[in-house]
């Protein structure tokens, strides 16, 4: 029976291992081709572009959520949360960029999550971990060398102060390869959607900003702005775990306290029977 148990569970863990895989494998992908549905290329032929990537993302969403772990699925829902109070000051209160449609499209604060869960799963893989060691510093230059090319040739000196904003964050983070892989997956969406127009950054969106800094189409160092992202979406998930454990202590505090005033009260009484007993008294 043992024998039969460890081998379903060993069959169970395989089977999402696959699954996992398949996932990181589809959003990297097809990624160009789910934004090329809001793309004016596509709109030209179907003007529902943009709800078929909705709805594409509705699936993509409850399939990650649904495989994920007790942890990963607050942290998709948090994500989801601090990314469209983000989206709503950086798109359409500061204007950094715009979308398409001058709106903000429904797949774009789960579309967020979901590339945190790709980097969160692609950097738990075996032979991603197995090759950490030369990976981290490759990246490491490979990021700096974009953020310094795109500076150099297209003046991209608001991306580069992103890109020195998630080194400063980067510096102090455990887990360096996560944010490493997230510098490189940030800018494989950022170059995606502004090739195909399905947003625009501020340097070629027609918004005039005289005070911001020159910046590239899309900024080299987007990924600085995700570093804040992360901040918020892990300070919530860390507040309200703190929260969850304050009530369950203070709930087992009260039913400890119950269980011991029952059963001082049954003493009670069990005491009291047999003294009326040994009185040769009835109770």
């Amino acid at each position: 029976m043992n024998i039969l148990r460890f081998t379903l569970m060993n069959y169970k863990t395989d089977i999402k291992n696959r699954m996992i895989v398949l996932q990181i494998t589809i959003i990297i992908s097809f990624l160009p081709l789910f934004l090329y549905f809001d793309s004016p290329s596509f709109n030209d032929y179907c003007s529902y572009g943009q709800w078929i990537s909705n709805f594409l993302m509705m699936i993509f969403f409850f399939w990650f959520y649904w495989l994920g772990d007790q942890k990963l699925k607050r942290q998709l829902i948090m994500m989801v949360i601090i990314a469209s109070i983000g989206e709503v000051f950086a798109s359409l209160i500061m204007e950094f960029y715009t979308y398409r449609l001058h709106n903000i499209p429904l797949y774009v604060p789960p579309g967020h999550a979901l590339l945190f869960a790709v980097i969160y799963y692609a950097h738990k893989q075996k032979i991603i971990r197995q090759h950490g060691a030369w990976l981290r510093p490759t990246l490491l230059c490979l990021s700096f060398f974009i953020s310094t090319l795109f500076l150099l040739v297209f003046n991209d000196v608001g991306g580069f102060c992103c890109f020195l904003l998630f080194l400063a964050f980067f510096y102090n983070k455990r887990c360096k390869l996560f944010y490493l892989l997230m510098f490189i997956l940030v800018f494989y969406l950022e170059i995606s959607g502004t090739l195909l127009q399905t947003w625009a950054w501020y340097s070629v969106n027609g918004v005039h900003h005289p005070y911001y800094p020159s910046i590239a189409n899309p900024p080299a160092g987007a990924a600085g702005l995700y570093m804040i992202l992360d901040m918020f979406t892990n300070s919530g998930y860390f507040w309200i775990y703190s929260l969850e454990k304050k009530f369950s202590i203070h709930g087992a505090r009260a039913q400890q306290a119950r269980i011991k005033k029952r059963a001082i009260l049954v003493a009670s009484q069990v005491s009291t029977f047999f003294t009326m007993i040994l009185k040769n008294k009835r109770p």
